[in-house]
């Protein structure tokens, strides 16, 4: 049965509020993904790589140890299995080394090396042997360190 405004010619006005609505919600939605977009690009800034890492020693200062007796010396695992390092950094400190920190890296590798810099050449070959069972191998550092030497723990 027709009802009365159809026979009288009035419209009905639809209401364009939900396609607005629409809109709104897919704005809003570009613009959150923007911001986070900004956000994480001001984060990886400030922060850089250092979130890859797993700290579970404080780090030390800055300043490096130019004492041979005494270097400063960074044990970061690279092997993927669980408590490594501290088991490494037993076997060091036992043989009258002092770690200064331990890392877990999210990246793995299979070689154990021992970097080094040019000064502690001789360091980084003691330190090699004492880690004989892990096969390690010395290797100068390829760019500036914070450490004197640094132990990447592989998984061979």
């Amino acid at each position: 049965m027709p009802k009365a405004w159809d026979i009288i010619g009035i419209k009905k006005k639809s209401t364009p509020s939900a396609p607005k609505k629409k809109k709104k919600q897919n704005c809003l939605f570009l613009l959150l993904i923007i911001l986070a977009f900004l956000a994480s690009v001001i984060f990886f800034d400030k922060v850089g790589a250092n979130f890859l890492f797993e700290s579970s020693t404080p780090a030390p200062s800055p300043s490096k140890n130019t004492s041979q007796n005494n270097p400063t010396l960074e044990i970061i695992n690279g092997s993927g299995r669980f408590e490594e390092t501290d088991k490494v950094s037993q076997i060091i400190t036992s043989a009258g080394f002092q770690v200064s920190k331990t890392e877990t890296s999210v990246n793995l590798t299979d070689k154990t090396i021992v970097y080094y810099e040019s000064d502690y050449q001789n360091t980084a070959s003691r330190l090699a042997a004492v880690l004989s069972s892990y096969h390690a191998t010395i290797q100068a550092f390829s760019s500036p360190s914070s450490y004197n030497l640094a132990v990447i723990i592989g998984s061979q």
